[in-house]
């Protein structure tokens, strides 16, 4: 693009030139000036933009080694303790419960990791409730909410002592 842009600056000159001279119809002259600048501008916006991309490209490739860097350096820690957590994370959002002033309800949480932002991937994606289980979800809400204990499926107590 840089190539093509420094051609069409010197063809730009030239017909200028001529247009100075004589040497070309003031018509043709304005028609290959429209013509020749539309082009220029048009590369100048498209190169702006690969630019502002490849930087965007370059400054999240600096993020994620920084994650990465810090990952290894506490991939053997035994106790998660404040200081851990607020060097992964920059910020949790708790969003809107489903259900307005009620004592249970389903709310989303995101979390934000320093350098990558919220990090999401097929485990994830696979952690969001499905329709029947947000149903089910509610149920128990709703039994909670009535004075009873809600049922808790067994995979719950999965791995629990004494369970």
């Amino acid at each position: 693009i840089t190539t093509r842009l420094e051609q069409i600056d010197k063809v730009l000159n030239k017909l200028y030139e001529d247009n100075a001279l004589g040497t070309i119809p003031q018509d043709r002259y304005e028609q290959m000036s429209q013509k020749y600048s539309e082009e220029y501008y048009a590369l100048k916006t498209e190169l702006s933009i690969l630019q502002e991309q490849l930087s965007a490209y370059e400054n999240a490739g600096g993020r994620a080694q920084k994650f990465l860097k810090l990952t290894e350096r506490h991939a053997a820690f035994t106790d998660l303790t404040p200081a851990i957590l607020n060097e992964f994370i920059s910020r949790i959002e708790v969003h809107e419960r489903d259900q307005k002033r009620a004592r249970y309800a389903i709310q989303h949480i995101s979390i934000y990791f320093n350098y990558i932002g919220r990090f999401e991937n097929e485990v994830t994606q696979l952690a969001e409730p499905t329709e029947q289980e947000i149903r089910q979800m509610r149920e128990e809400i709703e039994e909670a909410q009535k004075g009873k204990e809600p049922r808790l499926p067994p995979e719950v107590f999965k791995g629990v002592p004494g369970a």
